[in-house]
């Protein structure tokens, strides 16, 4: 039988590079609020998938904390929804989580640190991770990625460190994270650097910007210890 793949979040960043590279389902907002659990039932219950990319989300520090209602419906009650339908049809959850649910005072994160948000944008993602946990068969993948056409904003901090990698790049390896049947928790990224060395490759008119200058409680260093990916990556 043909597995069915649906994608939650297609028609973001990450959602389109995921999607170029595989024939998703790729139900839009304005046909499944993934906030209303009978919508999300009705949906499992009629496309019965055999796995789900969860990659729906509100994003950025700035806008969780001026919508808090929206990033929690959207975060931790879209996510819990999606989980207990992906178990109920015994499907596969793979999301997509993020560094920031690390305080970022050291940096270096692996799977196995304890994670520690700041902030309400983090904090939501973390809550969904523990609502995917109760899904049998799960993965969850922690990264963070930059548009692969350019950086979306004017500046850009060069007091914050992180594994940022084109959105492309982590469409690939998501896609190969799932082929491989991966469970549990794995972190994706790039080499360490400074966000504006990072953006800077990219977009080289971009401006510096520092983390205190936003007025929000923003993690220092958020890179990832992705030493288990890079070896099952690579087959070793």
């Amino acid at each position: 039988m043909k597995k069915k793949t649906v994608v939650f979040g297609s028609t973001g960043v990450l959602g389109k590079e995921v999607i170029s590279l595989r024939n998703f389902l790729t139900p839009s907002h304005s046909e499944i609020d993934i906030s209303n659990f009978e919508q999300v039932k009705n949906y499992f219950e009629t496309e019965k998938p055999n796995a789900v990319i969860h990659l729906a989300a509100l994003v950025g520090a700035r806008e969780c904390e001026e919508n808090k209602e929206l990033a929690y419906k959207t975060n931790v009650l879209g996510t819990k929804n999606i989980s207990k339908n992906c178990q109920e049809i015994g499907a596969k959850l793979i999301y997509m989580s993020t560094d920031t649910i690390f305080d970022g005072e050291k940096g270096n994160y692996s799977e196995e640190d304890v994670p520690n948000p700041i902030n309400y944008y983090s904090l939501t993602k973390l809550a969904g991770e523990y609502f995917v946990e109760m899904v049998s068969s799960n993965l969850i993948i922690r990264a963070s990625f930059i548009p692969s056409g350019g950086f979306q904003y004017d500046k850009v901090f060069t007091d914050q460190y992180t594994c940022r990698m084109p959105a492309n790049e982590l469409a690939k390896d998501i896609i190969l994270a799932t082929e491989k049947e991966l469970e549990g928790i794995i972190h994706i990224g790039g080499e360490r650097d400074s966000l504006y060395n990072i953006v800077k490759k990219i977009n080289p008119n971009i401006e510096k910007l520092t983390r205190k200058e936003t007025g929000l409680n923003l993690p220092k260093d958020l890179s990832l210890n992705t030493t288990k990916w890079r070896r099952i990556k690579n087959g070793s």
